[in-house]
């Protein structure tokens, strides 16, 4: 009971001096009502703060034990191997305090398969008139050769349906092999959708300019958050990781980025190029077989 009363001490005197002051409301002319209501008022008020108190000690207290339970099963499971497996059972550890470490600074790690899941979810779940902002800075072809970001185009072509208005800009070589028709293609048909606000820029202007870029999302609505993908290695149109983030500083430093590589813009020559391309295919197929 002592420690009981130790640890709401505040809340069991400011009622007593409530209640005190309570009763004697008559004595320097109050009415019956205003003690009532001051009388209730001392008792309700601290007994409130106290409960919270309460519940917030309770779910601390809970998490605590949780992951000092946690703890200790780790260290058990790492006593009970020895060798190669203890080796490897430290490298995942390992992985797991760098994870860690991320989330503590700001950035949750994603595998790709949940990047996708949680970027399909909130396109679909972006209101109307609602604003997107993105980088394709991944090689272009991934919007048709990679199903799920086929399925993300799809959830972004449902969003536009409904209102919600995307600004996307693509970080694109400039180099003549990498400017393929089916890369044209790509960069084309949003290009010329009207309700797309899309940018297409020469790779090579923002590295001579020593502009980094990295490829990233911002959604707006219903909670403000932003994606960074990043490219597999070993095959250049699928991202292997991800990570999101939700510190307003962080994401507004990307969407000030943006304003700077939107200055670069080449998507009209772009769209000129991929017009003569068809132009010049249609010619192809109207020319007599000379063979």
């Amino acid at each position: 009971m002592g420690s009981g009363f130790s640890k709401y001490r505040v809340e069991f005197s400011f009622a007593l001096v409530g209640i005190t002051l309570a009763a004697l409301t008559p004595i320097f002319g109050g009415s019956a009502e205003v003690a009532w209501l001051a009388g209730v008022l001392a008792t309700i008020l601290p007994a409130f703060v106290a409960l919270i108190k309460h519940d917030f000690a309770e779910l601390f207290v809970k998490d605590l034990l949780i992951t000092q339970k946690q703890t200790a099963e780790i260290c058990d499971i790492l006593s009970d191997l020895s060798g190669e497996p203890l080796a490897f059972a430290r490298q995942e550890l390992s992985g797991c305090v760098t994870r860690l470490n991320k989330i503590k600074s700001g950035r949750i790690p994603l595998d790709e398969v949940t990047y996708f899941q949680m970027i399909i979810e909130c396109m679909q779940q972006s209101p109307t008139d609602s604003r997107i902002l993105a980088v394709n800075a991944i090689d272009e072809r991934r919007w048709k050769e990679d199903p799920r970001q086929v399925n993300y185009y799809k959830a972004n072509k449902l969003a536009l349906n409904k209102g919600v208005k995307i600004t996307r800009a693509f970080v694109v070589d400039k180099s003549k092999d990498q400017l393929a028709q089916e890369r044209l293609d790509v960069l084309y048909e949003q290009i010329r959708d009207e309700r797309i606000n899309a940018y297409v820029i020469w790779r090579e202007d923002l590295e001579k300019r020593s502009l980094a870029f990295d490829d990233w999302v911002i959604f707006e609505k219903p909670d403000k958050k932003m994606f960074i993908a990043h490219a597999d290695k070993e095959d250049g149109i699928r991202v292997s990781s991800a990570e999101l983030i939700y510190d307003s500083h962080e994401i507004s430093h990307y969407e000030n980025k943006f304003k700077v590589l939107s200055a670069f813009d080449v998507s009209g020559e772009v769209k000129e190029l991929v017009e003569l391309a068809k132009r010049e295919g249609e010619k192809e197929v109207g020319q007599p077989n000379k063979n």
